[in-house]
């Protein structure tokens, strides 16, 4: 295919947090045919402002994060660009053919989730509310790449059985769906409880400059997962999940969400009961 031959990704998950896209970027990576950028979140598209915005908004430097790939069908990352107004267009004119992953959520265990993982400062509440106006965000995607180029994932459901949904995404693909990967969770709500070495580690690694970081995360390349997965068995995290009153969970979610979900339903044609309860 031709974007392989220039490198230039071709899928994009593109929301929500706190939503599974950890996981499913390590599902998909280990797929022969799909090649996943090892830096999650470049934010390369849209208008979101942080360290890796700054450093990835070259097009060089975007484009290196895929400078390893072979013959994959796909070239994929997952920046959180569900609610921005101007990813879509960018998208679809750096790649006209890309697909669009998009995983939605229970709003409620969306604010849950980002409160348990210490995301609830004022800037993270409002990029958090604006990616629930689910059904605006939804209709800006597929109203520019088309519904046959846009898939849905439905938290729940891969929850439930995540080898259908990954048979599912294949499927939409056009991928070998009897390829099955390691459904291990990754990136759960939790707490880390650092022993006093790791307290050290992340107090050096954080004082390093962005661009020395990034040269190291390129060096450890395919070795970044491995590593990630022993520091989390190092930290002593411990999963933590905040429980919300169920009368007060109804509550809110009649008075800010229901109608947000009505929406959502009538647009992607099935019915989300176990949000409203």
């Amino acid at each position: 295919m031709n974007e392989n031959k220039t490198k230039k990704p071709n899928l994009f998950i593109v929301g929500v947090a706190r939503a599974g896209t950890t996981s499913w970027v390590y599902y998909l990576k280990q797929h022969p045919e799909v090649f996943m950028s090892e830096e999650q979140r470049p934010n390369h598209f849209g208008d979101y402002e942080d360290e890796n915005h700054e450093y990835y908004k070259s097009e060089e430097n975007y484009l290196s994060l895929f400078k390893e790939a072979k013959n994959e069908k796909y070239l994929g990352e997952a920046s959180h660009l569900i609610n921005s107004l101007t990813a879509p267009h960018q998208i679809k004119k750096f790649n006209p053919d890309s697909k669009i992953i998009i995983i939605l959520r229970n709003p409620m265990d969306v604010i849950r989730s980002n409160f348990d993982y210490g995301f609830m400062n004022l800037k993270g509440f409002m990029f958090m509310f604006k990616e629930l106006l689910y059904c605006e965000n939804l209709k800006r995607w597929i109203d520019i790449f088309g519904r046959k180029n846009v898939h849905i994932i439905i938290f729940d459901d891969y929850v439930i059985d995540a080898k259908k949904e990954y048979q599912k995404v294949c499927d939409f693909l056009g991928i070998n769906r009897n390829f099955q990967p390691d459904f291990t969770k990754m990136n759960p709500s939790s707490v880390a409880n650092y022993p006093f070495f790791m307290k050290i580690i992340f107090s050096v690694w954080n004082k390093f400059p962005f661009i020395l970081k990034t040269k190291i995360k390129s060096m450890i390349g395919k070795n970044r997962g491995k590593i990630q997965n022993k520091y989390r068995k190092l930290d002593n995290s411990r999963e933590v999940r905040t429980e919300i009153n169920h009368d007060d969970k109804k509550q809110l979610i009649r008075e800010f969400f229901l109608n947000e979900i009505e929406k959502t339903e009538k647009l992607i044609g099935r019915k989300l009961d176990m949000w409203k309860n």
